[in-house]
């Protein structure tokens, strides 16, 4: 029952299960990843809505017309795998439906839907590497401003021609220091002749 049922939904985008809810298909569209650098595709994902569906008239008829028997039979059997798995998700049992996902329920009585996620590996992620050309001229928004990138560019270079890059003399002061040091003691044993 489930293989067909994941048929129905597949061409149909929704198939309702009476007493359990409405599973359904959502597209979901195309995403930045700007860490990855990468475009990630669009997908298709099955959702679920635990509402009371009702019969899905034209579910009953499919299966009909896919195993070969008349829409009484097909009813029949399709309300049986109904409550069959009303059954097993009342008495706490996860239910696993091979190809659409996973159901189980809390033990505050809510349905839980895990999508098995099949739909979504259809195409690759896109390389969306930056495309920097040095000559091309584009507009920035600096503040409240629009500059031209030559604007920017001549900006920054007199910013960088200002700046004084400030040596760090430090080894001075300690040369000068240890100088002074040695002409104290030097002055010491000069005056006293020894440590004592």
């Amino acid at each position: 029952m489930v293989p067909l049922l994941y048929k129905y939904l597949i061409i149909n985008k929704q198939v309702a299960l009476p007493g359990v809810g409405l599973f359904y298909i959502v597209r979901k569209p195309a995403t930045l990843d700007v860490a990855n650098k990468v475009i990630l595709p669009p997908f298709l994902n099955i959702d679920f809505n635990p509402q009371k569906a009702t019969n899905d008239q034209g579910f009953s008829a499919f299966l009909a017309k896919e195993n070969g028997i008349d829409e009484a039979s097909a009813i029949h059997h399709f309300d049986k795998f109904s409550q069959r798995l009303h059954q097993d998700l009342h008495s706490e049992k996860p239910v696993e439906l091979p190809g659409i996902g996973s159901l189980r329920k809390t033990a505050e009585g809510e349905l839980i839907f895990e999508s098995a996620n099949v739909l979504a590996n259809y195409f690759d992620p896109a390389v969306a590497e930056p495309v920097v050309r040095e000559k091309a001229g584009y507009e920035i928004r600096v503040g409240e401003t629009q500059r031209t990138s030559s604007q920017m560019r001549e900006a920054l270079q007199d910013e960088q021609e200002t700046v004084h890059v400030r040596k760090d003399y430090w080894w001075v002061y300690a040369i000068i220091l240890a100088v002074i040091g040695i002409a104290a003691i030097l002055y010491y044993y000069q005056e006293n002749g020894s440590l004592r």
